[in-house]
Order: structure tokens, then C-alpha cells, then sequence
């Protein structure tokens, strides 16, 4: 359950909305979010990285973050070019988020399928097809993830033996 939703918007270089901020530094506590929900604002940030690094910030330890990003291989790309908007790599923005400290759990391309089969049926948008990674945009499912301290099981004791003695 979402206990509360904070929307923000882009504005100019920043974020504009329930608050004001740049991409590098939410005015949001440090672990306190459960999810982040970010629409194609990875495309619009000076700085993608300290973006991500400040999403790695406001997550609780196992938050998740829903990225979805414009496909740069998409034939829609060019629509966005005419307006100054590049897509970007699902590849690059997983080394993005591996860098700022996010674990990459999946990657789902969506978007229209026009390719359809012989006796003209839609194919099962649940199968993956060759022509997927053509798809406008990627769904990037991330996790922060914390190496937290094992507690180490106490060993049996060590036996010391005698010389000719064995154990059992």
C-alpha cells in the first residue's frame, strides 16, 4: 500500500510540483521512500548519474525503482529528435544505475508490436520477439540493494589430541 505519493514534474533543468529541486538533491529524507516511479526523466537530466545516485539515497534498503526510458534503437526516435529529445541506451542507463549503487532486477521493452503473423493476428505480447528491442520505450526495474552484517554461527570447538589417539 502507498501510505503517500509525491509527484513532481519537469521544469527547466529541475523539478517542479509537490516540491521544488534540482536532480541532484531531492528534499526528500534519506531511506525513506519505498518505490520511485520515474517517467523519461533520465532523457531531461543534466546529470542522469546524480539523478540516480540521489534516487539510491531516498530508497529504504530492497526499495525499487521503475525507470522507464525512450528507446534510442526505436524507429520512433526520430519523432523525438525534431523536438531536441535523444533517447538513451537501455544498456547505458543499466550502467547508470549499477554505478549509482542500484541492482538491475529486469529489463521489459513496451510499446506497439505492428509486426503480425500469417493469418493476421496480433502476436502474444507476453512472448519475446526478435523485433522487441525496436519497441519506443524500456522499463528498467531496479533495487537498492544493502550489504547488511552476517552474524557468524559459533564453531564446535576444536579437539586437541594426543599423538596415536583419533577421533571416534
Amino acid at each position: 500500500m502507498l501510505a503517500q505519493i509525491i509527484s513532481l514534474h519537469r521544469d527547466g533543468g529541475g523539478f517542479n510540483g509537490q516540491l521544488r529541486c534540482q536532480d541532484d538533491c531531492l528534499p526528500i529524507a534519506e531511506r525513506s521512500l519505498s518505490l520511485v516511479h520515474a517517467l523519461f526523466v533520465l532523457e531531461s537530466s543534466p546529470d542522469p548519474l546524480a539523478l540516480l545516485q540521489e534516487f539510491t539515497r531516498v530508497l529504504k534498503p530492497e526499495g525499487v525503482v521503475m525507470l522507464i526510458i525512450l528507446n534510442s534503437w526505436s524507429p520512433t526516435r526520430l519523432r523525438w529528435a525534431i523536438h531536441g529529445i535523444s533517447g538513451q541506451a537501455a544498456a547505458q542507463a543499466e550502467n547508470l544505475a549499477r554505478e549509482a549503487g542500484l541492482e538491475v532486477l529486469r529489463r521489459h521493452h513496451l510499446g506497439p508490436v505492428w509486426a503480425r503473423d500469417r493469418h493476421g493476428r496480433s502476436p502474444d505480447p507476453r512472448r519475446r520477439r526478435m523485433t522487441d528491442g525496436l519497441r519506443a520505450v524500456s522499463l528498467l526495474v531496479l533495487r537498492h540493494r544493502e550489504a547488511t552484517l552476517t552474524p557468524l554461527r559459533n564453531g564446535a570447538r576444536a579437539t586437541a589430541l594426543r599423538p596415536g589417539v583419533s577421533v571416534g
